[in-house]
């Protein structure tokens, strides 16, 4: 199942790097945090394309300043990039259905300073919490 897991992850777009983001320390829990020196929407263009040159599929952006505004309320650029890649996914989720709370996979962006930070759960905790085996650890380390 190890391969499987990452090559799922490779596929939706972990197995690329982002040009142009620099990424700080991970907090090491269930949430993984980085820094982009770019705003949240550029952040989010350039993971997206990402994504899609790697066969991947982005489901939904959601803007939730935009929906704040909508009611009155304001909240910095907050976004969240829903994607993943059906080919690789829809298996595991045949056989393991309740991995479909955490696919397809998610990552948000919120403005901070200059630049954004980039959040998204850690894989190995959502592959432990499905009785998955952790990811290699060159499958982490190319999604970081």
């Amino acid at each position: 199942m190890r391969a499987t897991l990452s090559a799922l992850l490779t596929a939706a777009v972990i197995g690329v790097s982002v040009p142009g983001v620099a990424v700080a320390d991970d907090t090491g829990e269930a949430l993984v945090s980085k820094t982009s020196p770019h705003d949240v929407e550029t952040t989010l263009d350039r993971i997206a394309a990402a994504v899609v040159a790697n066969g991947g599929k982005v489901f939904v952006r959601l803007d939730h300043a935009e929906a704040a505004e909508e009611y009155g309320e304001r909240l910095r650029p907050t976004q969240v990039l829903i994607f993943g890649n059906p080919k690789a996914g829809t298996g595991l989720m045949d056989a393991k259905p309740m991995l479909a709370i955490d696919l397809p996979l998610k990552v948000m962006a919120y403005a901070e300073g200059d630049g954004s930070v980039v959040v998204y759960r850690n894989p190995d905790t959502w592959a432990l919490d499905h009785g998955l085996t952790p990811l290699a650890e060159g499958a982490a380390a190319t999604l970081d």
